[in-house]
């Protein structure tokens, strides 16, 4: 009997540690820019974003936080530099909101250095999450390469109206990386966790 609860307790821990790995293995590049600065409120529309960079930037994860349709699992995207296109791409739907499931990340894997100068993005859907002064939302992750850590990148206030609010996904949308972008960890560790439990009951009972 005692060889039989020290079997369930060890494989339980075991389990625990192995899906416990797997969500921290999800690791991302920290973030060091955002046009929102951790706005937490209600996003209109728009397909266009603009900031400034006062320093060069390694990038490694460039995200938009973008209103998907259903099926939509794609939206393409185009930055300009000084008005010259700088990086073409498809943002792929990532981690959503654990309420509206249509508001969700856009994510865009590059390895590209972002010298200091004006951006521009632009979305081929008018779908993209716009903060209260009208600008869209982007996220940068990655390094910065020649400017103290403590600095901060300045941002220009895009020339678009106010838009009109439609929802308030950004409250719960976490601005730091998830370390669990799917919904399936905490509740697999739950479900390991009650399904030893009534094993254990079960051996006992019989006994």
């Amino acid at each position: 009997m005692i060889k039989k609860i020290s079997f369930l307790v060890f494989s339980l821990l075991l389990g625990f540690a192995s899906l416990t790995t797997s969500v921290l293995a999800e690791d991302q590049p920290p973030m060091i820019f955002d046009t929102g600065k951790g706005y937490l409120g209600g996003c209109g529309l728009t397909d266009k974003t603009t900031w400034t960079l006062d320093e060069d930037l390694e990038i490694k994860l460039f995200q938009i936080w973008y209103n998907w349709d259903a099926n939509e699992k794609e939206v393409g995207i185009t930055v300009k530099k000084d008005g010259e296109e700088f990086l073409t791409g498809t943002a792929t739907r990532s981690g959503c909101d654990v309420y509206q499931k249509n508001w969700c990340n856009g994510d865009l894997k590059v390895d590209k250095i972002f010298p200091k100068g004006d951006y521009e993005l632009t979305v081929d859907k008018k779908r993209q999450c716009a903060i209260p002064d009208g600008n869209g939302t982007i996220r940068l992750y990655g390094t910065k390469t020649n400017a103290s850590i403590s600095e901060e990148s300045t941002i220009t206030t895009a020339p678009t109206a106010t838009p009109t609010l439609v929802s308030s996904p950004m409250a719960r949308s976490a601005t730091t990386p998830q370390k669990c972008s799917c919904g399936w960890c905490y509740p697999a560790v739950g479900l390991l966790v009650i399904s030893n439990f009534l094993t254990l009951v079960f051996i006992f009972r019989k006994k």
